[in-house]
């Protein structure tokens, strides 16, 4: 297809549907009439005899292929992908577009409670592709709101299909700055609507991140509140990452607030994080928002979110993304972390939450020395590993620990588990140091004992808690 009939076919679309009057886009026309029959819009961005990497690519490392969702088996060469304007309108045509859906769930009640959208490429040469690597490429151009539409209607297709088997759903998809503010986006997503009348408007949530949502105030607020008329939902993505304020929280009428991936991987490490964590949850306690944390990835963490009082979560401990067609059956399955379980009928006390991340950092701790002796892996350093007061657990152990549970039966026989833990991490690590590998396997399994018992310590003392606070 030539440019211009590109162009044509563009512009009789965008007319039909409303987005545009007849000949806006006439110039774009004339701009072009005398190129080529056979040149491409691609072609015409050729770089220069000294450019390396031509124009629409991108150098996706292989560990971009590493997740579970991607398809192939990419080697140590980077795959590059044909990013182009024209390429992804192809794909788009084609069909290649797919949508994957991860799942949501309330960690207290053991409930799934929605789904986000998630778009992927599915690329004939390279498999199953993330949109980072193309979405990039289309933001600035119209190309953006046909995805945006095309996210839109077909999240929508598959609620109505699983309406049919018998379950309900929210479905959360994100769409572009460019595609909300256009002048026709009401007008579009009520159309979109109609065409599923016995769907409930509000299994529709739509994701903004919070430096756009807060890019024209007035006018996001307004288009927040007319989409809410309608029965649609809100959410603020990326929460705490861009320029949050009271003001701004008060004038965004938004119904759930997502704590963003880079605070929640962080918590169980970073003081800094869990503290960000608790401001957006008392925030979103003030202003009456739902809270939801992405990016959990770990058991611990989710405990941790639920003694901060954020019970909503997604991420990979839950759930990969997942196609369509397997969301059902899933659901059917799920079963929440024992752990999650457990806390579920608690009234928590934040003041016992260093209790549980000791507990975190002290397993993590003899993983990475068990790993070091079977594997022979980098990355066990002496200076912040071999001094049992260094290290989180020994910390809370002679301060926190003591004052607070100092009179718990057992508690003193966590501080001699605990010096008897790092002597013998001392001594595995000598002997890694002198070759001696089969005494430091010895260790190893003496070390992974030890924790056993340690942690069937801690875990009287977390029951003891429990019991006081149920």
């Amino acid at each position: 297809m030539t440019v211009q009939d590109r162009l044509i076919r563009i512009e009789k679309s965008l007319s039909l549907s409303g987005w545009i009057s007849p000949g806006d886009v006439r110039f774009l026309l004339d701009a072009v009439a005398d190129l080529r029959e056979n040149l491409s819009p691609s072609q015409l961005l050729l770089p220069s005899a000294s450019s390396t990497q031509s124009p629409g690519t991108f150098d996706i490392p292989a560990a971009f292929w590493s997740g579970s969702l991607e398809s192939g088996n990419p080697d140590s060469k980077p795959w590059r992908v044909n990013q182009s304007v024209e390429r992804i309108y192809q794909a788009l045509d084609s069909g290649e577009f797919r949508l994957y859906f991860q799942p949501k769930v309330n960690m207290r009640l053991g409930k799934v409670v929605g789904l986000e959208a998630l778009i992927r490429w599915e690329h004939p040469e390279f498999g199953l592709i993330p949109p980072l690597s193309f979405l990039p490429q289309i933001e600035e151009s119209s190309l953006i709101i046909d995805i945006g539409e095309w996210v839109l209607d077909n999240a929508l297709s598959q609620i109505n299909r699983w309406q049919k088997m018998g379950q309900m759903i929210p479905v959360s998809i994100n769409l572009s700055v460019n595609h909300l503010t256009h002048r026709a986006f009401l007008i579009r997503l009520k159309d979109a609507l109609s065409r599923y009348p016995d769907l409930p408007p509000n299994l529709i949530d739509i994701e903004i991140v919070e430096s756009v949502a807060i890019g024209d105030l007035k006018a996001m607020s307004q288009l927040m509140v007319e989409c809410q008329e309608m029965g649609v939902t809100f959410s603020i993505d990326d929460f705490g990452t861009g320029y949050s304020s009271l003001r701004y929280l008060k004038r965004l009428p938004s119904n759930t607030l997502k704590i963003d991936q880079s605070f929640v991987l962080g918590l169980l490490h970073d003081s800094g994080d869990m503290e960000l964590i608790k401001a957006v949850i008392a925030l979103a306690q003030v202003f009456n928002r739902s809270v939801i944390a992405e990016g959990v990835e770990s058991p611990e963490a989710g405990v941790v979110l639920m003694w901060l009082g954020c019970d909503l979560a997604q991420g990979f401990c839950i759930s990969k993304a997942l196609p369509g067609d397997a969301v059902f059956d899933w659901i059917k399955r799920y079963q929440p972390d024992p752990s999650w379980a457990l806390w579920s009928g608690v009234k928590f006390d934040l003041s016992d939450v260093p209790l549980l991340l000791a507990q975190y950092d002290h397993s993590i701790w003899v993983t990475r020395i068990v790993d070091r002796i079977q594997h022979s892996r980098s990355g066990l350093f002496e200076d912040d590993m071999g001094d049992q007061d260094v290290c989180r657990f020994g910390r809370w152990y002679v301060e926190d620990g003591m004052n607070k549970y100092g009179n718990f039966d057992g508690f003193s026989e966590l501080g001699k588990l605990h010096h008897e833990m790092h002597v013998i991490a001392d001594e595995a690590i000598l002997s890694l140091s002198t070759g001696q590998w089969d005494e430091a396997m010895v260790y190893g399994e003496r070390l992974v004992a030890l924790k056993d018992v340690l942690f069937s310590r801690l875990a009287n003392i977390l029951g003891t808690i429990r019991l006081a606070h149920a």
